[in-house]
């Protein structure tokens, strides 16, 4: 458990200091909310390049529909959570998955995204998406 206990100076409060008088690092705080605020930052991207594709006519393109509220929920508690926990225990391994899957999901519909808008509506429009073209070409179906 940890406990703030005023020693010299920590800070207003102090560092924290567990039950058995060990100092904690901050490190484990600092890491799951910074991964938070980066899986956050990362989702907002996804409405923003949404009304770029429905200003450029391809609404058909966009992610993020009534369908797809539930996700959106479920990454936000889901990095939260990860983040609640990953901050308290974070030896828990748990918390840290929470936050990885968030975010890999986040930065996948990201890039998606992004690399939608740089190969199919505008091409050459943004860096590094040309990078991307598909490698594969469609084999011609046997008969």
């Amino acid at each position: 458990m940890l406990v703030p206990i005023p020693v010299g100076s920590g800070g207003r409060d102090g560092p924290l200091v567990s039950a058995s008088g060990d100092r904690q690092p901050a490190w484990p705080v600092v890491s799951a909310w910074a991964l938070w605020l980066l899986t956050i930052l990362t989702l907002a991207t996804v409405p923003l390049l949404d009304r770029l594709l429905r200003q450029a006519g391809r609404a058909d393109l966009v992610q993020l529909t009534p369908g797809t509220a539930f996700p959106v929920v479920a990454m936000v508690s889901g990095a939260t959570v990860g983040a609640v926990l990953a901050s308290r225990r974070p030896r828990h391994p748990v918390g840290w998955l929470l936050l990885t899957v968030a975010l890999s999901l986040t930065a996948t519909a990201a890039a998606a995204q992004y690399l939608t808008w740089g190969l199919l509506v505008r091409p050459g429009a943004l860096p590094g998406a040309g990078g991307w073209r598909c490698t594969s070409r469609p084999s011609a179906s046997r008969r």
